[in-house]
């Protein structure tokens, strides 16, 4: 049978523990390891999303930055190459060919390059005649023409200024077939025309489709400006002859792939390319799930509408990447500046972009691994641990309850030495009490005996003599002597019984005793004009009621002798509060008078049996012996403060008198207001 837990002097237990109580450290070891792993795991995951987060954000940079370089190398070749007809004039077929092709070679990013001269209305029928402006080197005739609202090839509906793409490198198909597209048919190109042309720099298209392509495929032209050479001082501008101005064509997927592939983020990121010029809704440039297809793709359609989710089949499942974006990640943004219009890149992280920049997924796990196998290692330290506790709680419980006997044991031994040793010190005192008792009865009893002794001799010789008036004499003198013995041996008894007698517990009303004290000594005689003032508000005490009635008498017996001898002597009895040596609250009864006062040597003395002032001779010195028998009975003791004549004389006190003080403990009090001090009204009799 397994022994029970037991509980040690400090609270410790000492024993095996409740069923099922083996398992709670453990249990508290794994959750306390568990959150720490999963706290630790979690602080590395997010550290790892956030180099991931870093990495990815500085690649979009990247980006962007080579997007931003290769659009900037092309605007400064088309900004030379008008920077070049500017000078020379405007150049014929031959020439501008010989001029752009290197320019098309170096830079395969950029699809075209076009000379597009201002032609007024008034130019047009000798433009479509030449073929251009050249009449010494005609080229055959040609014809303006616009796209149908149906997207078919119409002629050019009559306009004041007139914008043709001539000189188109490469040269597209319907060039070959004698028709020559009016850029300027076009809103949103004749748009950008005239921006470039009133801020005289180089002006992009909001996302068009290129006129010699017929995939669908988006892109923009960068227009920059020609003006007539020498033609005033002016900033460039409206003021100035426009000769025409020189234009590059660009397809986004050629730009933004060529990007991707230089950088090796090709399968990095899923990236789509807007145009937000303004506050018009984006315009789509490019887009990852399907980079060729959306409304263009039907040749009929308006080149200038953007396409939509709803109004084709943009979404081709057989030209989507087999890239999937990563799961919650969020995409990046970042904005460039093209010819004076705002692109927002929209790059989203691939799985694999996930899996090559987040390099501490390994971490990760490993972490996790790590915390649950030393978790469940800590786990298992602390059960064996315990095991090897409960097993040696047997022998603790055993040694435990030795221990205790053992202490009980020595405990009791100690008490009962101690319990020897103080009635030894109490059998001391007491023989040393009784040598002095019986010392003093057997003085104070032998002085009367002496004296009727030698009365009965004188008794004798009288009556031989017959001398009967002087026999009557010594027969007075040895009834006072007996009278003494008689008085003398009633105190002893007294005395006796205050000291060694059972306690009672009962309830003492003091002022109901006090007033009971001075009407049995006003009815027994008392000094003539002696007031005596008792305090109306004493409590009730738990205690003897007779050894209180023998206390108070005595106490107000000695007050009426020694009170004084004028009229107006007074005797007060009262209670009040005080502090023992110790500290602790304390009831102070006190009975004063307007006597003598007891002088300086007697005061520690005078509790002592058969200790009387000088010159008192009626007193038997029991009376102040019982008081300090019955106060120390109750727990208490008693002492005398008084002032003397020598007093009066030397410290110019007002009067004489004494104060016999008993002090009894608070605990002994029934019923009294406890914080209130003893009251000074009080009731007086007066015998006269």
């Amino acid at each position: 049978m397994t022994p029970s837990p037991e509980r040690t002097k400090d609270g410790g237990i000492v024993g095996p523990r409740p069923r099922g109580g083996l398992w709670l450290a453990p249990l508290g070891v794994i959750l306390l390891g568990s959150c720490l792993t999963a706290a630790l795991t979690g602080r590395i995951w997010w550290d790892a999303r956030t180099v991931e987060a870093f990495a990815f954000e500085k690649s979009v940079a990247d980006l962007v930055s080579v997007l931003e370089r290769g659009i900037d190398q092309n605007v400064e070749k088309t900004a030379a190459i008008a920077d070049y007809i500017q000078a020379d004039g405007p150049p014929n077929r031959a020439e501008f060919t010989r001029l752009v092709e290197p320019t098309l070679r170096r830079m395969p990013i950029l699809h075209a390059l076009s000379w597009v001269p201002r032609i007024t209305a008034d130019e047009r029928e000798a433009f479509e005649q030449y073929g251009g402006f050249d009449r010494q080197h005609p080229d055959p005739p040609v014809r303006l023409v616009q796209l149908s609202a149906e997207g078919e090839l119409v002629p050019a509906e009559r306009r004041e200024v007139y914008y043709p793409g001539i000189y188109l490198v490469p040269t597209p198909l319907m060039q070959l077939e004698g028709n020559i597209f009016d850029t300027g048919s076009e809103p949103s190109r004749l748009r950008t025309i005239q921006r470039a042309i009133d801020t005289g720099q180089m002006a992009a298209t909001p996302p068009v489709h290129l006129i010699q392509d017929r995939d669908g495929r988006k892109g923009f032209i960068l227009f920059a400006p020609v003006y007539a050479a020498g033609e005033g001082e002016g900033p460039k501008g409206p003021e100035r002859r426009v000769l025409g101005l020189a234009a590059a064509g660009f397809f986004a997927d050629v730009l933004v792939e060529r990007a991707l592939d230089s950088l090796g983020y090709r399968e990095m990121m899923l990236v789509t390319l807007h145009d937000v010029t303004g506050d018009q809704p984006a315009a789509s440039l490019y887009s990852y799930e399907n980079p060729t297809a959306d409304s263009a793709a039907d040749p009929t359609a308006d080149p200038t509408t953007a396409p939509t989710a709803d109004s084709t089949s943009w979404f081709d499942a057989d030209a989507v990447t087999a890239l999937e974006p990563a799961p919650y990640r969020a995409a990046v943004r970042r904005e460039m500046r093209v010819g004076g219009r705002i692109w927002e890149v929209v790059a989203t992280p691939t799985t694999r972009a996930v899996a090559t920049l987040a390099g501490n997924t390994a971490a990760v796990w490993g972490t996790a691994v790590a915390g649950l196998l030393l978790t469940g290692l800590m786990a298992f330290i602390v059960f064996s641990a315990m095991q090897h506790h409960d097993r040696l709680a047997g022998v603790a419980i055993e040694r435990s309850r030795i221990n205790r006997a053992l202490e009980a044991s020595i405990a009791e031994h100690q008490a009962a030495e101690t319990a020897l040793a103080a009635r030894n010190v109490q059998l001391e005192r007491l023989n040393e009490e009784m040598e002095q008792f019986v010392s003093s009865v057997s003085h104070d009893l032998k002085t009367p005996l002496v004296a009727a002794d030698m009365m009965m001799h004188y008794l004798d010789r009288t009556l031989e003599d017959g001398e009967r008036d002087e026999a009557m004499i010594a027969v007075g003198h040895i009834r006072a002597s007996c009278a003494h013995m008689r008085r003398l041996i009633d105190d002893l008894i007294e005395h006796s019984r205050a000291g060694w007698r059972a306690m009672p517990d009962e309830p003492v009303d003091l002022g109901e005793l006090a007033l009971e004290v001075v009407e049995n000594h006003a009815s027994g005689g008392g000094k003539d004009g002696m007031h005596i003032q008792v305090q109306p508000d004493m409590p009730t005490l738990r205690g003897d009621r007779g050894r209180m009635s023998a206390l108070l008498s005595n106490l107000v017996g000695n007050a009426i002798k020694y009170g004084g001898t004028t009229t107006g002597a007074r005797v007060h009895i009262g209670c009040t509060t005080g502090r023992a040596p110790s500290g602790e609250r304390e009831l102070w009864l006190f009975v004063s008078d307007t006597g003598p006062g007891v002088p300086t040597e007697f005061r520690k003395v005078i509790f002592d049996v058969f200790r009387r002032l000088s010159g008192d001779e009626d007193g038997t010195g029991i009376g102040l012996a019982i008081v300090q028998r019955v106060a120390v009975a109750h727990g208490g003791r008693a002492w005398v403060d008084a002032t003397t004549a020598e007093d009066v004389a030397k410290n110019g006190a007002k009067s004489t008198g004494s104060t016999f003080w008993v002090a009894l403990p608070w605990d002994r009090i029934l019923h009294a207001d406890g914080d209130r001090r003893a009251a000074h009204a009080t009731s007086s009799f007066n015998r006269s």
